[in-house]
């Protein structure tokens, strides 16, 4: 029997991915609206440009988001295959 604090966890972590995978969905939604895929940019959706002064805007951002994206799902693809 799991303690009732994993459950209490489980539900939160369902409930946070639930609300990222609908937050997500409305951006593309968004990007498909206005035909800006710029919306798309993870330093946009995680507002990085107000702690770092990281232009999150333009052409090197567009290019550094994807990388850093499949970085991180490389990382956690590598983690979870152990």
């Amino acid at each position: 029997m799991r303690p009732p604090y994993k459950k209490l966890l489980n539900a939160l972590f369902k409930a946070i991915l639930f609300w990222a995978v609908l937050h997500l969905l409305i951006l593309v939604l968004i990007a498909i609206k206005n035909r800006d895929i710029s919306v798309l940019n993870i330093f946009h959706i995680l507002q990085v440009n107000l702690l770092f002064p990281f232009p999150a805007d333009g052409l090197l951002s567009n290019i550094v988001s994807p990388v850093v994206l499949a970085a991180v799902y490389a990382l956690f693809l590598t983690i979870t295959i152990r």
